[in-house]
């Protein structure tokens, strides 16, 4: 009886994956990147670091890899750079949509998504997805660290393959998680902190240079 019931919940779950028409777009879309490498600015605004914006190379590769580059100070949550949507569209899962919302004129079809395996950090999701240009614009994301909230932004030649060129990031996180969920050198100067508070702060992530699917050596993840 058990072994029945797992297979039902899975096979359940793989026919709500398959029949969530938009989110199957996006994820068709998401699919056609291979790789892809960028500059980044990234600014980050953290209570307790003071830091100027710093510049790093942004390295990813399907399905999910992802390397980032900087001489000097790079800190910033992992869940957002790269593909952020990728692993939670890519692996099953289940859906129920919301009410839409008209957000600066565009009528976004919001959806929380639940993934019923485990995708490594993310527990549930919502995406706000711009049904015209089958991109995420927005996901509010519950993890096993915190909450992340990214707002997308998107250049015209990019949208086929529904790859950002700039996110922005809220975290509500607890103190303690903050090295483990971040990366990069601490060149900033401290504040002092409460270690059983959780910490809230903003990052900017802007790709410049970007270039799709035109190879990444296995060396350059080294």
């Amino acid at each position: 009886m058990k072994t029945l019931c797992t297979v039902l919940l899975i096979c359940s779950s793989i026919q709500l994956y398959a029949t969530d028409a938009l989110l199957s777009k996006v994820r068709d879309k998401v699919r056609t990147i291979k790789d892809f490498s960028a500059n980044a600015t990234i600014t980050l605004n953290v209570e307790f670091l003071k830091a100027k914006p710093s510049q790093a190379t942004i390295l990813y590769k399907s399905p999910g890899r992802l390397k980032i580059k900087s001489d000097g100070f790079s800190m910033l949550p992992k869940q957002g750079a790269g593909l952020p949507f990728a692993a939670l569209i890519e692996s099953p899962f289940t859906s129920v949509d919301l009410p839409d919302e008209m957000i600066k004129g565009t009528n976004y079809k919001v959806k929380k998504v639940i993934p019923v395996a485990d995708t490594g950090q993310i527990i549930l999701a919502t995406v706000w997805i711009d049904p015209k240009k089958e991109i995420i614009a927005k996901m509010s994301a519950v993890t096993k660290g915190g909450t992340i909230v990214m707002d997308m932004s998107y250049k015209s030649e990019f949208l086929r393959y529904a790859l950002p060129s700039s996110i922005y990031m809220s975290f509500d996180v607890p103190s303690f998680s903050i090295p483990k969920s971040m990366t990069g050198d601490l060149l900033a100067e401290k504040k002092p902190t409460n270690a059983k508070k959780n910490t809230k702060g903003s990052a900017q992530i802007t790709y410049t240079s970007l270039i799709v699917n035109k190879g990444i050596s296995e060396d350059q993840f080294r």
